[in-house]
């Protein structure tokens, strides 16, 4: 799985995310988080958030780089990408 770092941002996690994104793993089986730290990505559905004009989709991932679960939206216009929220580790979609 590709992955690279950017730098220059400092973005803090709020715990609203953080505890999302327990309550995901918690819902999910055995096999779909053995799926998750093999590198799929799970679909979880259409959400939106403050000021936005639409519904994206958000997935549940599995970061290598700080070895967390992470819910990220695809991002970009022709390449898309997923960032994990707690160390902005970027990963392919």
């Amino acid at each position: 799985m590709f992955f690279k770092f950017l730098k220059g941002r400092n973005k803090k996690v709020d715990n609203a995310l953080a505890i999302e994104i327990q309550q995901a793993v918690s819902d999910l089986s055995t096999f779909s988080k053995w799926r998750l730290k093999h590198g799929q990505k799970i679909f979880l559905g259409l959400e939106t958030r403050k000021n936005w004009t639409g519904y994206s989709p958000f997935y549940l991932f599995w970061c290598q780089n700080c070895s967390r679960y992470a819910k990220d939206y695809p991002r970009g216009f022709f390449q898309n990408y997923l960032c994990c929220p707690f160390c902005e580790t970027t990963y392919d979609f």
